[in-house]
């Protein structure tokens, strides 16, 4: 391959631990900077940028053990090499001075003189320097990194390799690295390079600008080497020149400095100085990705410094610069690259027409006509894609399935290097390309056919000569006439409008590229397979022509399947930064289609799409199923139809979901000059009965037809559809509109959860007006996670309300007071609220049923969020109540007081904190206490008064309640990552200011670390509330050995001795201390220490899903910035007895 592109690493320093040279801010910043780089690789791919190799240039470890490694391939294997879609065989690494223990090199002393140095790095000696490497050789050879060999000698810390037409020399300068006074004693080792060089695995000085392109890697740059390495003595040869003169480029690290221009060392090989990952805010901290042009023979660098005020990498692109030996320079011009062969006028002509049909979609709809041509490079956003590397035929139902099984044989790339890879991985020529309804495969073919006719083929990793051809396969008729028969009548038909003959003369002269597009549009089974048997044949019998198919899950089955000579992929769902600019390209599109001056449009368009862009980001669509409608493009589509409609979205979810389906069905056809096969109206009145049948079974999402036909035939007979049987109306809502799509050949399914969620709500609104019988059934299934959307979606319903007919139900049963946070969610969501149904159940005779005192306490929490005056007429009964909780409560009126008088609630938000007992304990750990560090001492007695402390983590469904009040609230960093966004999972990404502000909303206040570190042990001494071993961590908290990293919902774990949960790992709690570096001074009455200047550290506690065990102990504190938010950083609050205090 002509391009490859290196990253290049250095010092990573896995394994550091918090010292007085490294704070725990520091760590932390360090695991800002690490999230930060893989958010920049993350966006090379599919960009001319993408790294095809990894290059680290020592210090993997911190100091050489074990420990250090299992922590770095951890991070190198399922963050680094996972983003970049690489395999560890594209990985290259050299060992530095903090990859060699120390301890290993007793008696070792390092050579004073070269004899020394030059007898001991002979190759027969090296294996008596390798052990105090042990550990890092162990991790490289489990690893499974690729050896590198010195003649016929394998090792894994130094030699060369050859990968992608390139040489990498792999160099050990840490051989006798010993401490501090390393600089200017450290060597090479010549005497391997000389091995190397005779065995004709350097390059040859004499053919320089001929021979391989050699890159060499070491570690320390050459000031930190003996004086003999890099100046000539005697007759001994310059170490550093003798190896410059034999590479082109040499890579190293550990000096941390800023970026540098290169230094040209011997007038041969480039030296780039590679600075750390991250070390502290006092060094400069940058990484680079080096271009390669084989054919050329030049590269460009483009490097990246670390800004720790902005917490961002800044890009800065370096220039082309050539390998050349400068006296060769002048004889010698890079060459262009090659271009298309000149096309006669016939085929240039069809170039045209190609372009000018297949350059618009016809985007629209809606109740307004709203009718724009959108061209799809405008709106275009690239389109990513797995790869099944599993070598099995297997059929999947759609993404998720698929994304699900293939989840360790599959690798994630870009479409547009969709050929690329199939070129790599066995010389394929064809690709199917499979994806859910609407998620651009359509787009997807014709964008590779503008790409092919406007940048050429080679942009697509084709051969300069291919020229593309659209073949929609749902024109296809005459299927007796064969596949060539199509291809012709599509070229000579009334769009393209060719000669006579032309198709035949384009086949004959092949070279094409063939875009099939929607084989599961061939309608009939038998035909689709006939289809796919021509395919087949085609790609055989036209060796020089390529293929790409593409089909929905449904219409790919074992008899309608490709062969070997295909590669297949799997379109993924959009991220977050493809919504933005989806909707961002959208609007532009749109408005300056639709405006006289287009320079007006453009800032129209912006300020729309921002703001349907934060639009987006607020809980009501983070927190519920809303949000995985805006990663599927045709979805997201109408969304943006919506926000345009409306200049807003609606904030109710069923309105949302109605104006949806109503596109799906209907208004997205008229457009498209289709046929409307079912009115938005009919098909939702039949779709619901279809809807409430499969959501009778949890977690069924597909049915056979046959069995869905009983529940359509009644509907569709009273309806009047004219569009024939039972059976003809599923084929036209699966065909049509991809509401209800094929889970295979036999069984259908919604499209997406939610629409069924929704049409059940729909129907038992529907049938609850005739019978009430189906209230008192869906009140039976009250806090079961299957039936919760539905009845939330349901109580939203308005005109009128059945929010009082379900409660009365409710309220009769045991789970009414069971479930008090599910109520609260159905007061937030209902249309209209009524006291009644809560009133009738205080209104009951208390008896001695215990049962019914729960669900009386219940109730009047419920009476008194809603109206508090309506108590008033059961004062005396509840004054009376057996139940005391019920009468203190009630003479207390306390907003926040709930069911047990040990846990109160919130004033706003609901968040449950329970009483903790006051008390005096050792604060800190004892010396002798393992994994112990010295800011956790003095250990000393403390006196904490009685409090309230928060029963969990604050989660991410009370965190939006919060931002739903107050809009102008920050939005939580890591707020639209499906890894850390489910409703119970704990908020993260919050700094210290933004969990104060949330605290002063709610009425309560972060704990004291006193207080915190008290309510933790709840009584205990040992390491964890559990016990003092890593097994009783695992039963109390997530850490990064059992997290699978991410967070997790609060309160799966074991509690402690007061009640609380999630205190080990989850994910960092904010305290209201100051951060100081002992407790030498600190109060002993439970009070907050703090008193620093406005921006000092604060406190954190608990440790966290990504930290290891040690660091999730008891007595164990952290420092970070006030400002700082982080993907494993959150809160909890407390409060003192006393309301308001």
């Amino acid at each position: 391959m002509a391009i490859v592109n290196i990253l290049h690493l250095s010092d990573l320093h896995f394994g550091i631990e918090t010292s007085k040279k490294c704070s725990v801010t520091a760590l932390s910043k360090r695991e800002n900077t690490l999230d930060e780089l893989i958010k920049v690789l993350k966006k090379t791919v599919g960009t001319e940028w993408r790294p095809d190799i990894v290059t680290i240039s020592g210090d993997i470890g911190w100091s050489g053990r074990e420990k250090d490694y299992i922590e770095a391939r951890k991070w190198i294997e399922d963050e680094l090499l996972e983003v970049l879609e690489l395999s560890v065989d594209n990985l290259i690494v050299c060992a530095g001075n903090h990859d060699i223990n120390r301890d290993e090199t007793m008696g070792m002393e390092p050579p004073l003189t070269h004899e020394k140095a030059d007898k001991w790095l002979l190759i027969e000696n090296i294996k008596k320097f390798i052990e105090p490497f042990k550990d890092y050789n162990r991790f490289c050879g489990e690893f499974k990194i690729p050896e590198l060999s010195i003649s016929e000698n394998k090792y894994h810390l130094i030699g060369q390799r050859e990968i992608k037409g390139l040489r990498f020399v792999v160099l050990n300068s840490a051989w006798f690295c010993r401490g501090d006074d390393d600089r200017g004693n450290l060597w090479m080792g010549l005497p391997q390079l000389k091995v190397m060089n005779a065995a004709l695995q350097l390059a040859d000085p004499e053919q320089y600008d001929t021979e391989l392109i050699t890159i060499s890697i070491l570690h320390h740059p050459p000031g930190w080497l003996n004086d003999y390495e890099t100046n000539s003595y005697d007759e001994r040869i310059n170490t550093f020149s003798y190896i410059s003169e034999r590479s082109h480029i040499i890579l190293c690290g550990h000096v941390h400095g800023a970026i540098e221009e290169p230094d040209r060392k011997s007038n041969s090989a480039y030296f780039f100085k590679g600075g750390a990952t991250y070390s502290g805010d006092d060094y400069r901290n940058n990484f680079s990705i080096y271009q390669v042009d084989t054919k050329t023979r030049s590269f460009k660098r483009c490097a990246f410094e670390y800004n720790p005020s902005r917490c961002k990498w800044k890009r800065d692109d370096g220039k082309s610069q050539s390998l050349l030996k400068p006296e060769s320079r002048a004889a010698v011009a890079i060459a262009d690259s090659p271009k298309a062969d000149v096309l006669d006028d016939e085929i240039s002509s069809y170039c045209q027409k190609a372009d000018a049909l297949h350059a618009h979609l016809p985007v629209a709809g809606f109740v307004n006509q709203l009718k724009v041509p959108i061209d799809i490079d405008e709106i275009y956003v690239p389109l990513r894609a797995m790869l099944n590397l599993s070598g099995k035929d297997e059929v999947f139902a759609n993404a998720d399935h698929a994304e699900k099984r293939m989840e360790r044989d599959s690798v994630e790339i870009h479409l547009p290097d969709a050929f690329k890879e199939a070129r790599e991985r066995n010389k394929r020529k064809g690709i199917v390309v499979l994806g859910d309804p609407g998620s651009g495969k359509t787009t997807h073919l014709k964008r590779l056919l503008l790409a092919c006719l406007r940048e050429g083929p080679e942009k697509l990793n084709l051969p300069p000569d291919i020229l593309p051809v659209f073949l929609p396969l749902r024109e296809l008729k005459d299927l007796d006439k064969g596949l060539d028969v199509f291809i012709q009548q599509q070229l000579e038909g009334a769009h393209l409008d060719t000669k006579e003959g032309f198709g035949k003369r384009l086949l004959d002269r092949k070279n094409l590229l063939f875009l099939l597009d929607g084989l599961d549009e061939v309608a009939d089974l038998e035909k689709r397979e006939m289809v796919a048997r021509w395919i087949i044949k085609s790609i055989n019998s036209r060796p020089k022509c390529y293929f790409v198919v593409t089909c929905r899950f449904a219409g790919y089955s074992p008899t309608v399947h490709m062969n070997e000579n295909f590669l297949e992929m799997y379109i993924r769902p959009f991220d977050n930064d493809e919504v933005g600019r989806f909707v961002h390209n959208w609007y532009k599109t749109v408005e300056q289609g639709l405006a006289i001056d287009p320079k007006q449009a453009g800032e129209i368009a912006r300020e729309k799409a921002e703001r349907l862009v934060e639009r987006l980001k607020e809980s009501d669509f983070r927190a519920s199923k809303v949000f995985e409608l805006t990663r599927n493009p045709l979805l997201l589509t109408n969304i943006c139809l919506i926000h345009r409609h409306r200049d807003d979205l609606p904030y109710k979810r069923h309105k949302l979901y109605e104006e949806c389906i109503a596109i799906l069905l209907e208004h997205w056809r008229k457009p498209k000059k289709l046929k409307v096969g079912v009115t938005a109206q009919d098909g939702s009145r039949v779709l619901q009965p279809v809807a409430l049948w499969l959501h009778g079974e949890e977690g069924r999402t597909k049915a056979k037809a046959t069995e869905l036909l009983p529940h359509i035939e009644p509907v569709l007979k009273a309806v009047g559809w004219p569009g024939g049987t039972a059976e003809d109306f599923l084929s036209t809502i699966r065909d049509d509109s991809g509401l209800l799509t094929g889970w295979d050949q036999e069984h259908y399914g919604f499209m997406h959860l939610g629409f069924q969620e929704y049409l059940v709500a729909r129907e038992i609104r529907s049938r609850a007006f005739k019978d009430k019988g189906v209230l008192r059934d869906l009140a039976s299934h009250f806090g079961e996670s299957w039936w919760q959307e539905v009845t939330l979606i349901m109580l939203a319903l308005e005109d009128p309300s059945l929010f009082e007919d379900f409660m009365e139900e409710v309220v009769k049963l045991p789970v009414f007071a069971s479930n008090p946070s599910l109520v609260d969610m159905c007061l937030e969501d209902a249309a209209e609220t009524s006291v009644q149904p809560f009133m009738d159940v205080l209104n009951e005779d208390p008896g001695k049923d215990e049962e019914l005192w729960k669900r009386q306490a219940a109730a009047l929490r419920v009476v008194k969020r809603l109206d508090e005056s309506a108590l008033e007429a059961v004062k005396t009964c509840l004054e009376k109540h057996p139940f005391a909780e019920i009468n203190q409560r009630f003479k207390e009126y306390n907003r926040e007081e709930s069911v047990d008088s040990n846990v109160v609630s919130a004033k706003q938000g609901g968040y449950e904190l329970i009483k903790i007992p006051g008390g005096s304990f050792m604060m800190g750990s004892p010396k002798t206490e393992k994994g112990r560090y010295d800011d956790e001492g003095p250990q000393h007695e403390v006196n904490v008064p009685e409090f309230y402390m928060g029963v969990a983590p604050v989660t991410n469904r009370q965190y939006g309640i919060f931002m739903e009040e107050n809009t102008e609230v920050t939005e939580p960093e890591y707020w639209a990552d499906r890894r850390f966004n489910q409703p119970e999972q704990p908020v993260v990404g919050v700094s210290w200011d933004d969990a104060k502000k949330y605290a002063e909303w709610a009425g309560l206040r972060l704990p004291t670390e006193a207080e915190w570190e008290y309510a933790c042990r709840a009584g205990t001494t040992t390491r964890y509330y559990l016990g003092d071993e890593e097994g009783d961590l695992e039963r109390a908290g997530w850490y990064t050995v059992n997290s699978s990293r991410q967070s997790h919902p609060v309160g799966e774990k074991a509690m402690n001795g007061f009640g609380l949960y999630d205190m080990h790992g989850n994910v960092w709690e904010w305290v209201e201390d100051d951060w100081h570096e002992d407790y030498n001074g600190a109060p002993d009455n439970g009070n907050a220490w703090v008193g620093k200047k406005v921006g000092s550290g604060r406190v954190i506690r608990g440790g966290s899903w990504r930290n290891v065990a040690q660091s999730c102990r008891s007595a164990f504190r952290g420092d970070y910035g006030p400002d700082g938010r982080n993907i494993n950083l959150g809160l909890r609050l407390s409060r003192s007895v006393a309301p308001g205090s």
